[in-house]
């Protein structure tokens, strides 16, 4: 998904950090956001990471002066951290209501590695590790550990536990499930296998007070295939969480009817649990088929992640190639909707016989009353037949849906209510004014449309004068800290930060921010305001001092107030009058200070 494409989308929690040329893509939250994971998938596809603490030094690195993985804590007390004050089996059974868990149900949500500011969404960081990561295998240490944990248990020793929740602080256990799974195939002779079945029951799967030790208690019963009726709620009810849901589909995937076990799971979850259901679900009943069509794509992570599987698994293709009700034809829109962008995961171009079913597609929308959602599938068609892949026969099928006058109407009137904003985009409707409309009449739920109006300079004067009005440069606090903008009481701060963010183009406006936001509480603020700053500088070709003295007085001002190094070396050089920024590194970081006098 190109990063423009991303942005007209305006999806909760991205947030753009500067970092030498461009930008990183970075989530502002990692608590139960709806598609919150979008901006980590489409950062992650731009880049590659060895592990897990690659990928998180580098989406947390600007956000933290001092990060978390980084601190010198002993095992014991980061454990401490991590662990429950009761198992975690028990506070899961007292939480189920109806068959499901809470929506905003998360088992010690203390952060990632216990920093409360850094949260990831219930099974967000296996999800990552599964379709982003290579993780490789342990090292000597690591199948050390694994032995002795494996043995310890199957022995009946009381350091067993122990030595699992080290195995879980060295290694998740997706990452090393097959190393950790092969050990014990192939030592199965010499292991107590009743003592060690028996450990993962009570001490792991009830008696785990971390989710790395549940999880390994749920690795070692998938071993042992299908259990009698009376345990398999165990598992059905530890799989309602989706940090669980994966391991215990495992499981089930042991099981005789382990399919109706899987399908009845993947109805109880919404967010990365249900990715991981419906891809190892079997289409083996109309019933099934028919939920993965109508039910199948949507969750709270992002719908490309299962727009492949369901247009697979739901029988899409062939069912195009008959009548269609309307609701079937719907629904397949959806599902396509999705599978254009491939930014995290393919979609399109691994569906086989594409350009026939999108042909199919394309002769039902012709005979169809199409709805918004409808044409914006018939646009995606026509920008995958437009691109690489050269079918006319596509474009000019899909031009005479777009161009019609019942699309023109449906687009216009989406776009009043902020909808469809891309396809007007794209089909040259007005789109602009309404996007300010919504502005004045919804600033809250609309602020964030700022981004794409100030793409043209007629409309930055209209957008600041209704931040002016809305949210005024003299209520903003003036307080350095090193805090994100999470929370109700920094949606003052998330607000300006989208307005910010689209200045660097346009030299002396909304200078009335720059002088308070140099100084907000919010890292992300001050780094914004910087930011801005340089490029000024640079597009003037003079010193800071020179073309915007009020703002080199306030910077000079803040200068001493910055406690963070990156910041404080940036403000530094605005103030020692450069003008060419090009040359920065990350390793300005370690420059040292000096004093300003």
């Amino acid at each position: 998904m190109a990063l423009t494409d991303l942005e007209d989308r305006l999806l909760d929690g991205l947030i753009r950090i500067k970092k030498d040329e461009g930008f990183v893509l970075a989530m502002s939250s990692f608590a139960q956001q709806t598609n919150s994971e979008r901006a980590m998938a489409e950062f992650i596809e731009q880049n590659s990471f060895a592990n897990e603490q690659e990928f998180c030094e580098a989406i947390f690195t600007d956000l933290l002066n001092d990060p978390p993985w980084a601190k010198k804590t002993g095992t014991k007390e980061r454990e401490e951290k991590m662990r429950t004050e009761k198992p975690i089996f028990d506070i899961i059974e007292d939480s189920i209501a109806d068959g499901r868990l809470p929506d905003d149900f998360v088992i010690h949500d203390d952060g990632y590695m216990g920093d409360p500011r850094l949260k990831m969404a219930p099974g967000a960081m296996d999800g990552v590790c599964i379709y982003h990561m290579y993780p490789g295998d342990p090292d000597d240490e690591g199948r050390e550990l694994i032995a002795k944990a494996v043995q310890a248990a199957a022995a009946g020793d009381e350091n067993a536990y122990e030595l699992f929740e080290s195995l879980g602080e060295k290694y998740r256990a997706i990452n090393i499930i097959d190393n950790f799974q092969n050990y014990i195939r192939e030592h199965a002779e010499e292991l107590d296998q009743k003592e060690l079945l028996s450990f993962a029951f009570d001490k792991l799967i009830f008696g785990g007070r971390t989710l790395e030790c549940v999880k390994y208690g749920l690795v070692i019963t998938e071993l042992y295939g299908e259990f009698d009726d009376e345990f398999k709620w165990i598992f059905c009810h530890l799989g309602l969480y989706d940090e669980f849901t994966i391991f215990v589909v495992f499981n089930m995937m042991t099981w005789e009817s382990g399919n109706e076990d899987i399908f009845e799971l993947a109805k109880r979850v919404d967010s990365w649990g249900k990715i991981h259901a419906v891809k190892r679900l079997e289409p083996s009943s109309q019933e099934i088929r028919d939920w993965i069509l109508y039910n199948g794509v949507d969750n709270e992570v992002m719908g490309e992640y299962l727009a492949l599987t369901c247009m697979e698994k739901s029988a899409a293709s062939e069912r195009l190639k008959g009548q269609l009700t309307k609701e079937e034809f719907s629904a397949i829109s959806h599902i396509l909707s999705y599978m254009f962008d491939e930014g995290p995961v393919p979609g399109i171009s691994e569906l086989p016989d594409a350009e026939e079913t999108l042909e199919n597609y394309l002769a039902h929308a012709e005979q169809m009353e199409l709805e918004l959602e409808d044409y914006e599938a018939v646009q995606g068609i026509k920008e995958y037949a437009t691109d690489e892949n050269q079918l006319p026969q596509l474009v000019e099928r899909a031009n005479q849906i777009l161009y019609s006058a019942r699309c023109m109407a449906c687009v216009a009137s989406a776009v009043a209510e902020g909808n469809g904003v891309r396809l007007a985009k794209a089909l040259e409707i007005p789109y602009k004014e309404q996007l300010l409309n919504l502005m004045q009449k919804d600033f809250k739920g609309a602020y964030h449309w700022c981004s794409t109006l100030m793409d043209d300079p007629e409309y930055v004067d209209s957008v600041l004068a209704i931040f002016r009005d809305k949210v005024p440069p003299e209520s903003l606090e003036q307080d350095p800290r090193d805090e994100f903008e999470f929370g109700d009481e920094y949606e003052a701060d998330r607000q300006i930060n989208f307005l910010l963010q689209n200045l660097d183009d346009y030299p002396g406006k909304g200078m009335d921010y720059l002088v308070r936001a140099i100084s907000a509480p919010t890292v992300r603020s001050r780094s914004l305001t910087v930011r801005t700053l340089k490029a000024w500088v640079s597009e003037a070709g003079q010193p800071l001092q020179d073309c915007y003295p009020e703002l080199y007085k306030r910077l000079e001002e803040a200068y001493h107030g910055e406690f963070r190094k990156d910041l404080k070396a940036d403000m530094k050089r605005l103030l020692d009058c450069s003008i060419d920024f090009t040359d920065e590194t990350e390793d300005e970081d370690d420059e040292s200070e000096g004093d300003l006098d």
